[in-house]
């Protein structure tokens, strides 16, 4: 039996951190908002558009959009995979019908931690630093 972890951070970012945190969620946020629309709108012609369809898609948002190219690829994989549970559950019967969403307090955004090695050595796209007494999770992105 696989034991997964989760760790849940409370985040001190400073400003430009805090700006590129925020431009991940307005950018999840954007591409969750386009591929709702266009998932209606497939579904109202009777088509359908699986979630592979969906993941190819976001690298023709990212050419046309290349202020896309410089928000973590992860959170939006992310996104587009939520949106797909979303639909599944909603036909399904479990939940309402996907909403789009909207900017509020309490916007967030998911990756995962990615860690690989090349060539001796470590990469991480997530780092965090330990301050005296406190963990302080700072998001060097």
């Amino acid at each position: 039996m696989k034991i997964y972890k989760a760790y849940k951070f409370r985040m001190y970012p400073d400003k430009d951190t805090s700006i590129k945190i925020n431009s991940f969620i307005g950018s999840s946020r954007f591409i969750y908002n386009c591929f709702l629309e266009r998932k209606e709108d497939r579904y109202k012609q009777g088509l359908s558009y699986d979630l592979k369809s969906m993941k190819e898609d976001v690298k023709v948002y990212t050419g046309s959009y290349p202020w896309l190219k410089e928000v973590d690829s992860i959170a939006l994989r992310n996104t587009i995979e939520d949106l797909d549970n979303a639909y599944t559950n909603f036909f399904k019967g479990i939940t309402n019908h996907p909403k789009f969403k909207k900017k509020s307090i309490n916007d967030k955004y998911k990756t995962n931690s990615i860690r690989s090695s090349y060539k001796g050595k470590n990469y991480s796209n997530i780092r965090s630093e330990e301050h005296t007494s406190e963990l302080q999770s700072l998001a060097y992105l």
